[in-house]
């Protein structure tokens, strides 16, 4: 009997030892699906911790790119319907009809805005170089926006830029159709800066060499492009000088994306003939041969860092110069949160190649004076290399300080600096 009784419990052995196995696993798979979804949590948390990081920069970043990519563009929109402020300038100079179009439902049927800005600058330098301090002021702008409807959007901006004379101008005006929840071609009719470069790595006042050289002011132009969810392409129509006849064009690409929390992205462009543009260093160029622009750039951020750079150059040197003229900028950018807001470190610095004896008009003097009564800080000889050093903070509501260190070199062996507070204030 007793045998008997051995031998069943040694046959239900395996029986035992299997259902201990499979609760062992079913305890493991539980464990492991439970740190699975732990590690998820985590990642979902570690993004969620990005995001209001992202989104608490928004406030003063949005007003800090302002300087950085259009300062002194003429067109300030606040958007009520978001927390803080959606500034225009927080969009890039160049792709502002794009960048305007796809932000439209942010803004009513008519939008009103402006800045004021105004700057005190000590400026100094060697022999020959300017000397001396300016109090001025510098930007007055009012803005227009109106979504006329669902596919048509017209912008106007007026004002003063720069100029000692408190003369009042249409800076830019512009009609855009186009619906991009419905279809990712675009038309923008008007007067408006080129889609041609970035020109980015400012400070809150002072633009670097890149954007001093290359870029053009406003001009009457047709653009017509295609902006997907990564990809936006644009061909441009431009008058030329004279402003009679659609005689220039310019094409651009863009593609922006995220790789985990890594935001970054990359363009290029090429502009027909720099001659026919108006207000950059090569505008009205009496070479015979037409002069091709072409572009490269690229942005990369993380978390509270952001760096981008840029390289323009000509297809072929000019008449007077023995290579190609060039620039090129690099910029690096931290916003921490201090004290409860966001205060922006910027350190730009840019180089010109083949620029010797190019006139180059800086921001200091912030104006023309007896001196240099048509350009401010016009330097005949040209500018080869370019510091710039900022910070800026929204201190008020939409009140934005911003305190800048400029230095620069000539080729003709000069040097030159410039301190400045630039005071912005947007309604």
């Amino acid at each position: 009997m007793m045998q008997k009784k051995l031998i069943v419990a040694l046959s239900a052995l395996p029986l035992a030892l299997a259902g201990f196995a499979f609760a062992a696993d079913s305890t493991s798979n539980t464990a492991a699906a439970t740190q699975a979804q732990l590690n998820q949590i985590q990642q979902q948390i570690i993004a969620l911790q990005a995001q209001i990081h992202q989104d608490g920069q928004r406030h003063a970043t949005l007003s800090h790119r302002e300087h950085t990519l259009g300062r002194g563009i003429g067109n300030y929109l606040e958007d009520d319907s978001a927390p803080g402020y959606n500034l225009e300038g927080s969009y890039p100079a160049p792709t502002f009809a794009v960048d305007l179009l796809e932000n439209k439902d942010h803004y009513g049927a008519l939008t009103v805005g402006g800045a004021l800005e105004q700057d005190t600058q000590y400026f100094d330098g060697s022999t020959g170089m300017p000397h001396g301090s300016q109090v001025a002021l510098t930007t007055a702008n009012v803005d227009l926006m109106s979504n006329i409807n669902t596919w048509t959007t017209a912008f106007v901006s007026a004002g003063i830029v720069g100029s000692n004379d408190m003369s009042f101008t249409l800076n830019k005006g512009f009609i855009t159709f186009g619906n991009l929840s419905k279809s990712p071609l675009y038309l923008s009719v008007g007067r408006n800066y080129i889609p041609f470069g970035t020109f980015g790595g400012n400070g809150p006042w002072s633009a670097n060499l890149t954007r001093i050289l290359f870029r053009s002011n406003e001009i009457d132009e047709v653009i017509l492009g295609m902006q997907r969810q990564h990809l936006g392409n644009s061909l441009t129509l431009l008058n030329n000088d004279s402003g009679s006849t659609l005689s220039n064009f310019a094409y651009s690409a863009n593609y922006e994306n995220a790789f985990h929390q890594i935001n970054y992205t990359l363009g290029a462009g090429y502009l027909n003939d720099m001659r026919a543009t108006v207000g950059d260093a090569l505008a009205g160029s009496t070479d015979p041969r037409r002069m091709p622009a072409q572009d490269i750039n690229g942005s990369i951020s993380y978390g509270l860092y952001s760096f981008s750079s840029e390289l323009i150059s000509l297809t072929h040197a000019p008449v007077g110069q023995n290579g190609k003229p060039r620039s090129w900028y690099f910029n690096g950018s931290y916003a921490p949160m201090i004290m409860g807001d966001t205060t922006v470190f910027d350190l730009s610095f840019s180089q010109s190649t083949h620029f010797n004896n190019v006139t180059t008009a800086l921001n200091a003097p912030l104006v023309a004076n007896s001196n240099n009564p048509n350009l401010p800080g016009s330097i005949t000889t040209g500018v080869q290399r370019m510091w710039i050093a900022g910070i800026s903070r929204e201190v008020l509501p939409d009140f934005i300080p911003g305190l800048e260190y400029m230095e620069y070199n000539t080729y003709a062996h000069q040097h030159a600096s410039a301190w400045t507070l630039d005071l912005s204030l947007f309604f």
